[in-house]
């Protein structure tokens, strides 16, 4: 199965979020995650798009799934704004201040959320793109407190 690792912050009550990646198996085995040999590739987070080559755990990059020879960059994650919404009620539902990463898997019929991450697992994400996450949670903090 092939999932979505969505991370959002939540700050002052209102949660958004700030990264996504596409995990995808490359093999018939049933697991997406990185360290069993899955890729990852970025998610834009407006449109839901691919716009990243993927990347595996051990940093080689993949224009194209190697399993299903299905090209990366250009896809649009199906049910994407109802995945983002999904996970921003949840992630609104904790305390105030959270930061979580939550794993979602696109159905026929839609998003289902799968589980909510604690360390949110943006290593994975961020490897993706090669653009750091922090300078956008620090900018809202910062807007969140007035400064």
């Amino acid at each position: 199965m092939n999932t979505l690792r969505i991370g959002t912050f939540c700050i002052g009550g209102k949660a958004e979020v700030f990264a996504a990646g596409l995990r995808m198996g490359v093999s018939e085995e049933c697991v997406d995650n990185l360290c069993a040999g899955g890729i990852c590739a970025n998610v834009q987070i407006f449109h839901g798009i691919i716009d990243s080559s993927g990347i595996n755990g051990e940093l080689h990059r993949f224009e194209v799934n190697p399993y299903s020879g299905k090209k990366l960059q250009g896809f649009q994650v199906p049910y994407w704004n109802e995945a983002k919404e999904m996970v921003v009620k949840s992630a609104q539902r904790l305390s105030e201040n959270n930061i979580v990463g939550w794993d979602v898997a696109i159905t026929e019929q839609g998003p289902v959320l799968l589980e909510g991450n604690p360390d949110q697992g943006t290593g994975v994400i961020q490897m993706c793109d090669g653009k750091g996450k922090y300078p956008r949670i620090q900018r809202r903090i910062k807007e969140n407190r007035g400064v």
